[in-house]
Protein backbone atom coordinates (compact mmCIF):
# COMPACT_ATOMS: atom_id res chain seq x y z
CA UNK A 1 0.00 0.00 0.00
CA UNK A 2 2.94 2.19 -0.42
CA UNK A 3 3.06 4.37 2.28
CA UNK A 4 1.11 1.80 4.94
CA UNK A 5 2.83 -0.93 6.15
CA UNK A 6 0.38 -4.19 7.57
CA UNK A 7 0.17 -6.87 10.38
CA UNK A 8 -0.86 -9.82 7.48
CA UNK A 9 -4.01 -11.49 9.17
CA UNK A 10 -3.35 -15.03 9.95
CA UNK A 11 -4.87 -17.89 8.95
CA UNK A 12 -6.94 -18.57 11.76
CA UNK A 13 -9.96 -15.75 12.04
CA UNK A 14 -10.04 -16.39 15.27
CA UNK A 15 -8.57 -17.81 19.73
CA UNK A 16 -9.34 -17.57 22.34
CA UNK A 17 -12.63 -19.66 22.15
CA UNK A 18 -13.77 -16.57 19.39
CA UNK A 19 -12.92 -13.66 22.02
CA UNK A 20 -10.34 -12.37 19.57
CA UNK A 21 -10.55 -11.96 15.89
CA UNK A 22 -7.54 -11.17 14.04
CA UNK A 23 -7.47 -8.34 11.77
CA UNK A 24 -4.96 -6.61 9.16
CA UNK A 25 -4.06 -3.39 10.63
CA UNK A 26 -2.47 -0.48 8.82
CA UNK A 27 0.50 1.29 10.66
CA UNK A 28 2.58 4.30 9.17
CA UNK A 29 5.64 3.94 8.13
CA UNK A 30 8.53 7.01 8.96
CA UNK A 31 7.20 9.53 6.58
CA UNK A 32 3.93 9.08 7.63
CA UNK A 33 5.23 9.17 11.49
CA UNK A 34 7.43 12.38 10.64
CA UNK A 35 3.90 13.88 9.21
CA UNK A 36 2.09 12.90 12.09
CA UNK A 37 4.45 14.69 14.79
CA UNK A 38 4.73 17.98 12.28
CA UNK A 39 1.21 18.10 12.21
CA UNK A 40 0.71 17.75 16.19
CA UNK A 41 3.56 20.39 17.09
CA UNK A 42 2.04 22.67 14.70
CA UNK A 43 -0.97 22.70 16.31
CA UNK A 44 0.24 22.32 19.87
CA UNK A 45 2.16 26.11 18.79
CA UNK A 46 -0.71 27.01 16.84
CA UNK A 47 -3.58 26.64 20.21
CA UNK A 48 -0.46 27.80 22.72
CA UNK A 49 -0.39 31.30 20.61
CA UNK A 50 -4.12 31.18 20.22
CA UNK A 51 -4.78 31.11 24.17
CA UNK A 52 -2.26 33.22 25.30
CA UNK A 53 -3.65 35.79 23.02
CA UNK A 54 -6.73 34.80 24.37
CA UNK A 55 -5.84 35.04 28.26
CA UNK A 56 -4.20 38.83 27.10
CA UNK A 57 -6.84 41.06 26.16
CA UNK A 58 -6.91 44.75 26.04
CA UNK A 59 -10.24 46.48 25.64
CA UNK A 60 -9.89 49.45 27.88
CA UNK A 61 -13.37 51.75 28.39
CA UNK A 62 -10.83 54.77 28.27
CA UNK A 63 -12.83 56.68 30.99
CA UNK A 64 -13.75 56.66 34.58
CA UNK A 65 -11.46 54.78 37.18
CA UNK A 66 -7.97 53.59 36.59
CA UNK A 67 -7.30 50.42 38.64
CA UNK A 68 -3.81 48.63 38.99
CA UNK A 69 -3.11 45.18 40.37
CA UNK A 70 -0.37 46.36 43.04
CA UNK A 71 1.74 43.25 42.55
CA UNK A 72 2.66 43.76 38.63
CA UNK A 73 6.50 45.58 37.75
CA UNK A 74 7.64 48.71 37.90
CA UNK A 75 7.47 48.90 34.59
CA UNK A 76 3.56 48.06 34.65
CA UNK A 77 3.37 50.44 37.35
CA UNK A 78 4.89 53.53 35.32
CA UNK A 79 3.30 52.29 31.86
CA UNK A 80 -0.04 52.93 33.78
CA UNK A 81 1.58 56.29 35.00
CA UNK A 82 1.50 57.56 31.30
CA UNK A 83 -1.90 56.11 30.59
CA UNK A 84 -3.82 58.02 33.32
CA UNK A 85 -2.16 60.83 32.28
CA UNK A 86 -2.64 60.64 28.52
CA UNK A 87 -6.11 59.19 29.59
CA UNK A 88 -9.64 60.66 30.42
CA UNK A 89 -9.62 58.98 34.02
CA UNK A 90 -10.63 61.07 37.31
CA UNK A 91 -9.19 58.88 39.69
CA UNK A 92 -5.95 56.02 40.02
CA UNK A 93 -6.78 53.50 42.58
CA UNK A 94 -4.04 50.41 43.46
CA UNK A 95 -5.18 47.15 44.64
CA UNK A 96 -3.31 44.15 46.33
CA UNK A 97 -2.68 42.07 49.66
CA UNK A 98 -0.43 42.49 52.33
CA UNK A 99 2.95 41.25 52.16
CA UNK A 100 4.04 38.35 53.31
CA UNK A 101 8.02 38.84 53.11
CA UNK A 102 9.03 42.14 54.79
CA UNK A 103 6.20 43.37 56.17
CA UNK A 104 7.68 44.51 59.66
CA UNK A 105 10.48 46.52 58.14
CA UNK A 106 8.53 48.46 55.41
CA UNK A 107 6.27 51.13 55.94
CA UNK A 108 3.88 49.72 53.73
CA UNK A 109 1.88 46.85 54.37
CA UNK A 110 0.31 45.56 51.06
CA UNK A 111 1.02 45.50 47.02
CA UNK A 112 -1.69 48.09 46.87
CA UNK A 113 0.40 50.65 49.39
CA UNK A 114 3.81 49.91 47.74
CA UNK A 115 2.32 50.63 43.88
CA UNK A 116 0.28 53.67 45.35
CA UNK A 117 3.86 54.94 46.46
CA UNK A 118 5.54 54.11 43.24
CA UNK A 119 3.12 56.03 41.23
CA UNK A 120 3.73 58.98 43.20
CA UNK A 121 7.40 58.45 43.10
CA UNK A 122 6.61 59.02 39.00
CA UNK A 123 4.81 62.14 39.42
CA UNK A 124 1.51 61.10 39.94
CA UNK A 125 -0.42 63.86 41.90
CA UNK A 126 -1.12 62.74 45.26
CA UNK A 127 -4.64 63.72 45.31
CA UNK A 128 -5.03 61.23 42.55
CA UNK A 129 -4.07 58.13 44.14
CA UNK A 130 -5.58 55.96 46.15
CA UNK A 131 -4.80 52.75 47.50
CA UNK A 132 -7.70 49.88 47.98
CA UNK A 133 -5.57 47.10 49.59
CA UNK A 134 -7.24 43.60 51.11
CA UNK A 135 -6.88 43.13 54.59
CA UNK A 136 -6.54 39.68 56.28
CA UNK A 137 -4.80 36.65 55.63
CA UNK A 138 -5.64 35.69 52.54
CA UNK A 139 -3.94 32.09 50.85
CA UNK A 140 -5.96 31.87 47.53
CA UNK A 141 -8.00 33.77 45.21
CA UNK A 142 -5.95 36.85 45.60
CA UNK A 143 -6.97 38.70 42.67
CA UNK A 144 -10.92 38.01 43.93
CA UNK A 145 -9.83 39.09 47.23
CA UNK A 146 -8.69 42.55 45.56
CA UNK A 147 -11.86 42.74 43.59
CA UNK A 148 -13.41 42.13 46.33
CA UNK A 149 -12.04 45.19 48.40
CA UNK A 150 -12.26 47.38 45.21
CA UNK A 151 -15.60 46.96 45.20
CA UNK A 152 -15.91 48.16 48.61
CA UNK A 153 -14.61 50.96 48.33
CA UNK A 154 -16.62 51.98 44.62
CA UNK A 155 -19.73 51.63 46.53
CA UNK A 156 -18.58 53.77 49.75
CA UNK A 157 -15.96 55.93 47.75
CA UNK A 158 -17.55 56.42 44.53
CA UNK A 159 -20.68 54.95 44.12
CA UNK A 160 -21.66 56.60 40.86
CA UNK A 161 -18.60 55.17 38.69
CA UNK A 162 -19.53 53.47 35.81
CA UNK A 163 -16.88 52.63 33.67
CA UNK A 164 -13.31 51.38 35.14
CA UNK A 165 -9.83 49.93 33.79
CA UNK A 166 -7.66 47.58 35.17
CA UNK A 167 -4.03 47.57 34.44
CA UNK A 168 -2.77 43.75 34.69
CA UNK A 169 0.10 41.81 33.08
CA UNK A 170 -1.12 39.94 29.79
CA UNK A 171 -1.42 36.50 30.42
CA UNK A 172 -3.60 37.62 33.77
CA UNK A 173 -5.83 39.93 31.81
CA UNK A 174 -8.92 38.09 30.84
CA UNK A 175 -8.97 36.79 34.22
CA UNK A 176 -8.62 40.13 36.00
CA UNK A 177 -11.17 41.45 33.94
CA UNK A 178 -13.61 38.59 34.63
CA UNK A 179 -13.13 38.53 38.47
CA UNK A 180 -13.25 42.37 38.40
CA UNK A 181 -16.41 42.07 36.55
CA UNK A 182 -18.22 39.78 38.64
CA UNK A 183 -17.98 41.88 41.58
CA UNK A 184 -18.77 44.79 40.44
CA UNK A 185 -21.86 43.73 38.37
CA UNK A 186 -23.17 45.08 35.22
CA UNK A 187 -23.91 48.36 36.24
CA UNK A 188 -19.89 49.00 36.10
CA UNK A 189 -18.16 48.84 32.73
CA UNK A 190 -14.68 47.13 33.24
CA UNK A 191 -12.13 47.20 30.50
CA UNK A 192 -9.01 45.64 30.80
CA UNK A 193 -5.37 46.72 29.26
CA UNK A 194 -2.85 44.24 29.52
CA UNK A 195 0.43 44.84 29.86
CA UNK A 196 3.42 42.60 28.10
CA UNK A 197 5.29 40.74 29.39
CA UNK A 198 9.16 41.81 29.08
CA UNK A 199 10.82 38.71 29.05
CA UNK A 200 8.77 36.39 26.91
CA UNK A 201 5.81 36.44 24.26
CA UNK A 202 3.11 34.23 22.82
CA UNK A 203 5.81 33.08 20.00
CA UNK A 204 8.64 32.53 23.11
CA UNK A 205 6.74 32.22 26.71
CA UNK A 206 7.97 28.02 26.37
CA UNK A 207 11.79 29.19 26.56
CA UNK A 208 12.33 30.06 29.41
CA UNK A 209 10.70 28.10 33.26
CA UNK A 210 9.17 31.35 34.34
CA UNK A 211 6.59 31.83 31.15
CA UNK A 212 5.97 28.02 30.80
CA UNK A 213 5.19 28.52 34.46
CA UNK A 214 2.93 31.47 34.18
CA UNK A 215 1.32 30.39 31.08
CA UNK A 216 0.10 27.02 32.48
CA UNK A 217 -0.89 28.53 36.35
CA UNK A 218 -2.90 31.56 34.54
CA UNK A 219 -4.67 28.75 32.20
CA UNK A 220 -5.84 26.38 34.65
CA UNK A 221 -6.67 29.76 36.87
CA UNK A 222 -8.67 31.14 34.16
CA UNK A 223 -10.30 27.43 33.99
CA UNK A 224 -10.96 27.15 37.66
CA UNK A 225 -12.78 30.88 37.82
CA UNK A 226 -14.55 30.53 34.34
CA UNK A 227 -16.02 26.94 36.17
CA UNK A 228 -18.49 29.68 38.05
CA UNK A 229 -16.49 28.64 41.46
CA UNK A 230 -17.18 32.63 42.22
CA UNK A 231 -20.65 33.05 41.07
CA UNK A 232 -21.15 33.47 44.88
CA UNK A 233 -19.45 36.73 44.71
CA UNK A 234 -21.60 38.08 41.80
CA UNK A 235 -22.98 41.50 42.64
CA UNK A 236 -26.90 41.53 42.68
Amino acid sequence: MGSLCYIEAMETGSALWGLVRYRRVPCPTWKGLLIILIAFVGLCYAGSVWMYQFLSPTDPRGEGILVVEGWVPDDAVRKASERFRDGRYSLLVTTGVPIEIGNYLSEHHSTAEVAAATLRALGVGADSVVSAPARGEIARDRTLASALAFGEWLRSSQPRARSVDVVTMDLHARRTRMLFQSVLGDSVQVGVIAVPEAHYGPDSWWQTSEGVKTFLSETLGYLYAAAGVTTSFRKK
